[in-house]
């Protein structure tokens, strides 16, 4: 994550330094942030459908669902923890 705005500002040294309003790296001209990591898991998983199931209505509600998070647990997961990426192949299985 990039941040460019602190949350807080607990102290400015010397005590006399400019106030940037909570603005971080800032050179003078830009205020160029910090890059914050943040714990990230990622999973997919495999589902088989009956070609009568993939139909173009099936289809569009999985593309509508794309970044969508979930409502309610997921797989162990509160809801709003798991974001839907989208299905990146639907094949028919005779």
């Amino acid at each position: 994550m990039h941040l460019t705005q602190s949350l807080e500002t607990m102290g400015s040294y010397p005590d006399d330094a400019p106030d940037y309003g909570g603005a971080i790296g800032y050179d003078g001209e830009n205020v160029n942030g910090v890059d914050v990591v943040q714990p990230v898991m990622n999973f997919s998983e495999t589902h088989y459908f009956k070609p009568s199931r993939v139909t173009t209505s099936f289809k569009r509600t999985i593309t509508r669902l794309t970044g969508a998070v979930n409502s309610d647990s997921f797989r162990g997961y509160n809801a709003g923890e798991v974001l839907f990426l989208g299905a990146n192949h639907i094949q028919e299985i005779l």
